[in-house]
């Protein structure tokens, strides 16, 4: 988690500093993180919360996960999602979760949640640091619990990273 969160030289020298050679996706229990911040979030809800800052997203991938994250040579990681795809030269793009993901309340982490999320993002009444780039997902269909279709208005061209689509 903490790889998707902290920039390249901070991520390197926590590696040296742990003696951890290579990040793990596997989720370990127990232990403790303490974040030095110059002052309190202005808020936990996670569109709000955003990235742009390295405690903002600490705290954000730490608190709530994440679908994907880039690695150090910015190949797209996948966390909670499995596939991030497209057919049609950008216009749509399916996005497929891990099957049997939860919330901490034991509410299913499914693709009508991931929908509902995103749409949220794009409420300019959320007031959402990624407002911008959840607008460009004109519509958004959860096809079944583990499957989101979202169509980009205008098509995407490229691959978009993980800080691309609202999470």
């Amino acid at each position: 988690m903490l790889r998707g969160a902290l920039p390249g030289c901070l991520w390197r020298r926590w590696r040296r500093y742990r003696g951890v050679h290579r990040p793990s996706n596997e989720p370990v229990a127990g232990g403790e993180a303490r974040i030095l911040t110059l002052s309190d979030p202005r808020t936990l809800d996670p569109a709000i919360l955003g990235n742009a800052y390295a405690s903002g997203a600490l705290l954000g991938n730490a608190l709530y996960g994440t679908l994907m994250t880039n690695d150090e040579a910015d190949e797209v990681q996948y966390s909670m999602a499995e596939s991030f795809t497209t057919t049609d030269n950008g216009a749509t793009f399916t996005l497929k979760l891990r099957p049997g993901l939860v919330f901490s309340d034991g509410t299913p982490l499914n693709a009508e949640a991931v929908k509902f999320n995103w749409d949220r993002t794009k409420d300019p009444a959320v007031g959402s640091a990624h407002r911008s780039e959840a607008a460009m997902i004109q519509l958004s269909e959860a096809v079944d619990d583990v499957t989101l279709k979202a169509t980009w208005s205008p098509p995407f061209r490229g691959t978009p990273s993980p800080s691309s689509p609202p999470r």
